[in-house]
């Protein structure tokens, strides 16, 4: 009858595995298979054998026919491999021993160690990679901060943990192994064990490691309308204080009929770390053979009065970089704080209210200075609507 065990060793302890396999043949279990976590025995009757642990060359699966059958020949029953690290003999306790020259063991695994390094190296850069790109930083890429302000949650920050830690484990798995494997040819180190607890710790690190990664890709390839809340405008909880065809229609209320025209937007709704509510509402206007205005309407619910002015500055600091325009009109209607750029290819209000930040980013042919005021008190009203409801 078959039986799994936990292997209580790293596979670099190749001595305390091979004690450890001849106390099983003394409790009556006999190896069947080697594998790196649970070992498949079969049920005997207790043997008094010995095992011979022989590091994996160019078969790193399973040894060659020709050499399980020298093996034979000499008393030793081949019993299984670990991938890419030893074949398992054993044979009765009279049996003439293997040689094993403690030096090519060595170079056998500082191979191995190598490997191991190369792939701590290159699963940091790109583990954070994947990690960014689930961030969408390269479009904060010019402004960091106001990308993690605005994107930043607590997922991100457990899949953050979990890589750390995973590489954690991993590192210090190496340094173990690292060790081990500089004191392989001295006896008395050769035989110190490595405990279950770290095999355990490292089983845990791994699984953080790549469970981490494999959130991420999941998150990653899930639906973008199920991850950001995408809505029609009409499915809000509030109105916009001006859309786009408010706008055009202002400027020429018979817009509508000179031209074909296309419209399309949406909003989406979404949360961070420090901002209790962010709502994108994008609109584009499609005009035959004339022009394509777009606007873009943000608010901001923030969390507390030190993060609303950081958030501000670093909006006003982005408009001022990416424009070029650093002589904004500042002005206030009632409760309202205006700021306004006048950049004919991206003209840009920011609106402060107490708690709330609405971004207007507008790229048409209509000045939207004339509508400054206008705008300062619909989102007044709108700001005290949603505050009464909220009451």
């Amino acid at each position: 009858m078959a039986k799994r065990f936990w292997v209580p060793y790293a596979a670099y302890d190749v001595e305390s595995i091979r004690m450890w396999l001849e106390e099983k043949a003394e409790e009556g279990y006999r190896l069947k298979k080697m594998k790196p976590y649970f070992a498949v025995f079969e049920e005997t009757d207790r043997e008094h054998l010995k095992f011979h642990l022989e590091p994996t060359l160019k078969d790193a699966r399973e040894p060659e026919s020709e050499v399980v059958e020298a093996h034979s020949d000499r008393g030793w029953t081949y019993a299984g491999t670990l991938a890419d690290h030893f074949h398992v003999y054993y044979a009765e306790k009279d049996t003439p021993d293997f040689y094993m020259d403690p030096h090519s063991v060595k170079w056998k695994y500082e191979e191995k160690l190598k490997k191991e390094r190369w792939g701590i190296f290159w699963s940091i850069p790109g583990f954070l990679l994947l990690f960014l790109l689930d961030l969408d930083f390269l479009n904060g890429f010019s402004d960091p901060i106001l990308w993690m302000l605005q994107n930043l949650q607590v997922y991100h920050l457990l899949y953050l943990s979990f890589i750390v830690l995973g590489l954690m484990t991993k590192v210090i798995t190496y340094r173990r192994h690292k060790k081990y494997v500089e004191n392989i040819d001295e006896k008395e180190d050769f035989q110190t064990p490595s405990t279950g607890i770290f095999r355990m710790v490292n089983l845990m690190g791994n699984f953080l490691f790549y469970g981490a990664a494999i959130g991420i890709l999941l998150f990653a390839f899930s639906a973008d309308q199920e991850m950001y809340g995408y809505l029609e405008i009409e499915d809000l909880d509030f109105e916009p204080v001006i859309t786009l065809e408010e706008i055009e229609e202002m400027k020429d209320p018979d817009f509508r009929e000179k031209e074909p025209f296309d419209y399309g937007n949406y909003a989406s709704v979404r949360k961070s770390i420090f901002l209790n509510d962010q709502i994108v509402i994008d609109e584009n206007l499609w005009i035959i053979n004339r022009y394509s205005p777009g606007l873009q309407t943000t608010y901001y619910q923030v969390s507390s009065q030190w993060i609303l002015n950081f958030l501000e500055d670093r909006l006003i600091s982005r408009v001022e970089k990416s424009t070029g325009d650093t002589d904004s009109i500042r002005e206030k209607y009632g409760n309202v704080s205006v700021s306004y750029f006048d950049v004919p290819e991206l003209r840009t209000m920011i609106l402060r209210m107490e708690d709330r930040l609405m971004v207007v980013n507008y790229r048409g042919r209509v000045d939207l200075k004339s509508f400054k005021e206008l705008i300062a008190e619909r989102f007044s009203a709108s700001m005290e609507s949603a505050l009464a409801k909220s009451e």
